[in-house]
């Protein structure tokens, strides 16, 4: 009886829901409509951008919406990339759906983001890295004097900073910077750290700040005790050391002073001895140097921080009747000195192996050029570090050599790399160490750089070179114009 009764209140509950139901059905007649598409489409964009400091930028959204865009709220905004933007509050630079106004941040790597919001809060959004540079930036510095004034021009290759879209050069950079201290005389060598840049003729020099070549220093405030006599013979960089040859003595600055104190101290003495320095200064591991003693015809050694150089005391280090054309580091980590006989005038190259911290370098072996066609007549030589390949280069052609340290042996090829145009003269060979910026494929060891002059226009060449035979390409990579007759080029970083 009890179960009978309960059925029958739960049939008489499942008829009331029904009834319900049926007093509530719907009509049909309801408006659904969708939201609008609202996204920032990323199919095939840049999301890379490398600009100048204080230049001008525009950039479009990219941002699809099927609704009203007036009733949308824009703002472009930029913080640091290494610190996030909650740590590093953003600064907005344009409340327009797509960007057009001036990057005046510091040099630096930075997020710009793109953000468009609805009346709802609904938010779409895009980031992209933005690299700024300042207004000199990363490129390869070219040193050139014409009609007697010492001028910097930057190239921007594509081959060496992957972000860039194309290639270009900025002109004039020191003399826009510095009219007021003209460099005169006939340039030396540039020497580039992380923010400052020196600039050296045979008797004047410059540091000037490195994000736009500003003066920093003259010649004599770049020393502790400025030097009577203005004879700069030659300029070295290294991970740690920065150093000038002037007047056959060696300078020395620490690069971890920065641009706080002078440049250069005392020069580096010789223990129990003089000494006439060449101007080829190489590194001994470790941030030591090499330099050469043409006095007495002997390899010195330095350590980074000490005050004295050592003469190197390993047999066929001293005692040499030979000057001093070239001295590079190179395959195996090998030290590389191209000698000229004094009395023969026969060319060689003395293959060392360094000592990283201490004195005690190794003459491995003396590699005789005399079987290089017009090897008499090279002024320039460069190594491959990755092969044993060497190059060098008379005021008209590039020749190449591959050695053998173990035999003593070298097969130079019978006829030329490269041969400059007619009326050009080679003023420069170079092969770049440096792995670039943002590039796939590091130039390093694969781009050989050739300046040349005709008399009126210097003009330099980036050849590919193949980094395990190097066999250069004869058709140049690059090849940019409108320089004075160029001296030296070195690549900035940052």
């Amino acid at each position: 009886m009890n179960m009978n009764k309960i059925l029958l209140k739960l049939a008489f509950f499942v008829v009331c829901v029904c009834s319900m139901t049926a007093c509530f059905e719907d009509e049909g007649n309801y408006d659904y409509t969708p939201l609008p598409v609202f996204y920032v489409d990323t199919t095939g964009v840049q999301t890379e951008y490398t600009v100048t400091q204080h230049s001008t930028m525009t950039m479009p959204s990219h941002l699809v919406y099927d609704g009203n865009k007036s009733e949308l709220t824009y703002a472009w905004s930029i913080y640091e990339a290494s610190s996030g933007q909650y740590d590093n509050p953003a600064d907005t630079l344009c409340t327009t759906e797509d960007f057009n106004g001036q990057i005046s941040v510091d040099p630096g790597t930075y997020v710009l983001e793109f953000s468009a919001i609805r009346p709802d809060g609904y938010k779409a959004f895009m980031q992209y890295e933005l690299k700024v540079e300042g207004i000199v930036g990363v490129g390869e510095l070219v040193l050139y004097e014409r009609n007697g004034q010492v001028d910097i021009d930057i190239v921007k290759s594509t081959r060496q900073i992957g972000s860039l879209e194309s290639s270009s050069v900025l002109r004039n950079l020191y003399t826009n910077m510095n009219a007021q201290y003209p460099l005169r005389g006939t340039p030396v060598a540039i020497s580039v750290a992380s923010d400052f840049v020196s600039i050296f003729t045979e008797n004047d020099g410059m540091r000037v700040f490195g994000d736009d070549l500003r003066h920093m220093y003259t010649f004599d405030e770049m020393f502790l005790t400025p030097p009577s006599t203005r004879k700069v013979e030659g300029v070295f960089t290294d991970s740690g050391t920065d150093a000038v040859v002037n007047d056959e003595q060696v300078y020395v600055n620490l690069l971890n002073w920065s641009g706080g104190l002078p440049l250069y101290p005392s020069p580096k003495v010789l223990m129990n001895s003089s000494y006439k320095a060449d101007g080829h200064i190489a590194p001994g591991g470790a941030g030591a140097m090499l330099g050469y003693d043409k006095s007495q015809g002997r390899f010195l050694f330095a350590t980074m921080y000490g005050s004295e150089f050592e003469a190197c005391t390993a047999t066929g280090m001293s005692g040499l009747d030979k000057d001093l054309l070239a001295f590079q580091s190179g395959y195996n980590y090998y030290v590389y000195a191209y000698m000229e006989d004094h009395v023969s005038k026969e060319r060689s190259i003395l293959v060392m192996q360094t000592g990283r911290y201490e004195n005690n370098h190794l003459p491995l072996t003396d590699l005789n050029l005399q079987s290089c066609p017009e090897i008499a007549d090279a002024k320039w030589f460069t190594n491959n570090s990755l092969s044993p390949v060497l190059h060098y280069a008379t005021p008209k052609s590039i020749y190449r050599v591959t050695f053998d340290v173990a035999t003593s042996t070298v097969t130079p090829d019978a006829t030329p790399s490269w041969t400059a145009p007619d009326g050009e003269e080679i003023t420069l060979m170079r092969m770049t160490t440096d792995a670039g910026i943002d590039v796939s494929d590091s130039p390093a060891n694969k781009v050989l750089f050739v300046a040349t002059w005709n008399g009126s226009e210097g003009k330099l060449y980036y050849l590919d070179v193949n980094v395990t035979s190097g066999v250069v390409t004869s058709t140049p990579i690059e090849v940019f114009t409108g320089f004075g007759k160029i001296y030296d080029i070195k690549f900035k970083r940052r």
